[in-house]
């Protein structure tokens, strides 16, 4: 009786348990969804344009009939880039999209694409991450400088010639501070000071030890070492630019309506320039300024109507820059003479300028007087030009 009892229990929940797999429903799909996200550019630039690509995908959970559906979202250092909503299932098991991403501010960012998708099991890779360095935009030309482009340029040159004339008159003792160390000592100012201007205004580009790097042309001579620091610092700095801009300045500077230098003194200054600097490679100068040699040349053949000073400026200005390193303190062909006769640092100096400034002025006389800068046949028409110019500028006088 005990036993017919118990089966009878046992039968009834089994019926009850048959029933109910009969009345409720399929358990739902196991859906995980991951998410991938890069960007076209590793550096980007404020204000340039960046894609941004997010990968969402199905991890293979999904089987046939089963759906996964939700919306992505990228952002930018919490501000939303932009949204897409995505449906994956057995048969496409990923979405890609590309969002446009314009950086408005410098520095580090963090891009941050997470998938929200209803139902997912696994929300540990539901969201990925990206962190970059935005830096600025490259600094203007010569002419176009802004006012903490041209701050920077001018301090970066004060430094330098600073430390050049400190060193020649003795204001820094030799015994003391060389000239080189000095010069490696106020590379890492202008450094420093190209880094603070970055800071305020993005036309000036800050750099460091790698870019600076990149602007240094090593010398087998260990002596022009510092000499180049320099350069490439000035380089980098944009003091070259500025350079060229303040000549511009200099040849319409005038004192009570009368010019102090006009556009004669600022060609024969400019000419002359690698010798002032006194380079250890005068063609570090020759590539930096030869877009000014060759606008001062055009100026100067325009306003004498005699387009052969062309010629005549800016041979001048090679002629004057391969010889310049010369007399050059800061490891210069002349600095290296002396030291091997063991003379006294710059005994060789002044008679080398002195023949430098010579041959400049002899090469712009034969440039001038000897040598034909243009064929025959063009120099003809634009003596023609030039005349019928003349005449023209003498009729509107008279009349």
């Amino acid at each position: 009786m005990l036993v017919n009892r118990a089966t009878t229990v046992c039968l009834a929940l089994l019926a009850s348990l048959l029933l109910a797999g009969a009345v409720l429903p399929a358990a739902s799909a196991t859906i995980d969804v991951a998410v991938d996200l890069s960007a076209n550019v590793q550096s980007p630039v404020k204000g340039s344009n960046v894609t941004v690509t997010v990968v969402v995908q199905d991890q293979g959970l999904l089987a046939a009939g089963e759906q996964a559906v939700g919306e992505v979202q990228v952002r930018e250092n919490g501000t939303v880039i932009g949204t897409a909503p995505y449906t994956l299932d057995a048969n496409n098991r990923s979405s890609t999209f590309e969002f446009h991403w314009t950086p408005s501010e410098k520095g580090s960012c963090v891009l941050v694409a997470r998938a929200n998708t209803t139902g997912d099991v696994n929300v540990s890779n539901d969201m990925a991450s990206l962190n970059l360095t935005v830096g600025a935009p490259k600094g203007l030309a010569a002419g176009e400088l802004s006012t903490v482009a041209t701050i920077v340029g001018v301090l970066a040159l004060f430094i330098f010639f600073f430390i050049i004339i400190a060193s020649t008159l003795g204001w820094i003792p030799q015994d003391r501070l060389p000239i080189q160390p000095a010069l490696v000592l106020a590379t890492f100012v202008i450094v420093a000071i190209a880094f603070i201007g970055g800071t305020i205004d993005d036309h000036v580009e800050r750099f460091g030890p790698q870019q600076l790097a990149a602007k240094i042309i090593i010398h087998p001579i260990s002596a022009l070492i510092s000499g180049f620091l320099a350069a490439g610092a000035l380089e980098a700095a944009g003091a070259f630019e500025a350079a060229a801009d303040g000549l511009q300045r200099l040849e319409r500077l005038k004192i009570r309506g009368t010019a102090v230098f006009g556009i004669t003194g600022t060609v024969v200054l400019l000419s002359n320039v690698p010798t002032i600097l006194a380079m250890p490679c005068g063609r570090i100068l020759a590539a930096a300024l030869m877009p000014a040699a060759l606008f001062f040349g055009l100026r100067v053949a325009r306003m004498y109507m005699m387009p052969a000073l062309v010629s005549v400026v800016v041979f001048a200005f090679i002629v004057n820059a391969a010889a310049s390193c010369g007399p050059a303190l800061i490891g210069g062909i002349g600095t290296i003479g002396e030291g091997l006769a063991a003379l006294p640092t710059g005994s060789l100096s002044d008679a080398q300028q002195i023949g430098i400034l010579l041959c400049t002025g002899v090469t712009a006389l034969v440039f001038k007087w000897v040598t034909i800068s243009v064929p025959p046949d063009l120099a003809e028409e634009e003596a023609e030009r030039v005349e019928l110019e003349r005449a023209q500028k003498k009729a509107e006088g008279v009349s």
